[in-house]
């Protein structure tokens, strides 16, 4: 099930944050963005756990995906492009054009499931993951998404 985070989640979703970047977001930190106006995020849960989460930053016309993470057993069931689809959704009720996003050039199975929702490389900020780069992706626009019907 994919549902808005709440507070009683927090925990849960550091737990997962840290255990899926080298910097991780504190519980706090993430009580800070279900305080803002332009964030929202999202849990998926199983069983009563949190198996996976994504957050997007909506302001003006652009989102901005802040986060996503699965965990590491539960990664290749759709989860990710499940919540994917959901920030996706919402950035498009919010009445933004156009999603971006930062990822690992490394992380090749994520790029991949970026491009099949239609996002594409527009950019590469070098060190930024450390020793690593980031690929800039864009997906505009949103109403073109592939895959992101609810």
């Amino acid at each position: 099930m994919i549902r808005k985070m709440v507070r009683s989640d927090l925990h849960d979703v550091s737990d997962l944050d840290f255990a899926s970047f080298d910097t991780g977001w504190t519980e706090t930190m993430y009580e800070g963005e279900l305080e803002k106006e332009f964030s929202v995020y999202y849990v998926a849960e199983e069983n009563g756990r949190i198996i996976g989460y994504a957050g997007i930053w909506c302001i003006m016309e652009t989102a901005d995906v802040s986060r996503i993470a699965v965990a590491g057993t539960e990664r290749r069931r759709g989860i990710g492009a499940a919540l994917m689809r959901c920030i996706i959704a919402e950035a498009g009720r919010r009445g933004c054009e156009r999603v971006m996003l930062e990822v690992n050039e490394q992380n090749a199975a994520a790029r991949r499931m970026y491009e099949g929702f239609g996002f594409r490389a527009i950019d590469l900020r070098k060190g930024y993951y450390g020793d690593g780069s980031a690929v800039i992706m864009e997906l505009c626009p949103i109403a073109a998404a592939k895959g992101a019907e609810n």
